[in-house]
């Protein structure tokens, strides 16, 4: 018998469950993140810089229809692994980009979704510098009005160029980092 408050929620992130206090942890780091912005917009409402306030604004209204889109691409695993990336890795900071031109349903492709982002992520853990601080930006492009999805990973940093990209599939270097590409085709 299962002991209150220690049962999974019913639902899977990439073969683990997701349990009620890994959700409540990220809604205390989501809710610290939000009151931390509020804290800047109030003293730069007390500054009478306006401008500041403004723009942290619009930010959050991007950041919030970011998260919209997100919700709707019915991929629930691949939506969690993001939100939780943001709290899981001390010196990586992941952020997502959606181009996309209608609703598309992820969800035949949601566990490729998680297990390619962990592979980068397992790949720079493994070959990056534990002290240097990583961006990684994952840009999803709708191709051509097609049900055609692309996957693309930039991740800026430093890195020695002799690391060993050939472990990271579909990997090549450019000007600003590394860069990973995968295509899908979705219904």
């Amino acid at each position: 018998m299962k002991k209150p408050g220690n049962f999974a929620i019913n639902q899977h992130y990439g073969g683990e469950r997701v349990k009620e206090e890994e959700v409540l942890q990220l809604l205390q780091h989501y809710r610290h993140d939000i009151l931390n912005e509020l804290q800047l917009l109030k003293g730069y409402v007390t500054l009478g810089k306006l401008e500041k306030v403004e723009e942290i604004m619009n930010n959050w209204v991007e950041h919030f229809d970011q998260e919209r889109q997100l919700f709707r691409l019915h991929a629930p695993k691949w939506t969690i692994w993001l939100l939780r990336a943001k709290y899981r890795y001390h010196n990586i900071r992941v952020h997502v980009e959606l181009q996309l031109k209608s609703s598309l349903n992820l969800s035949a492709i949601d566990e490729q979704l998680v297990t390619q982002s962990e592979q980068v992520v397992t790949w720079l853990m493994e070959h990056g510098d534990r002290e240097a601080l990583y961006v990684i930006n994952i840009k999803v492009i709708e191709k051509n009005n097609v049900p055609n999805l692309i996957l693309r990973f930039h991740i800026h940093g430093l890195l020695q160029p002799d690391q060993a990209l050939e472990a990271l599939e579909g990997a090549k270097r450019t000007e600003e980092g590394i860069e990973c590409e995968w295509s899908y085709l979705v219904n």
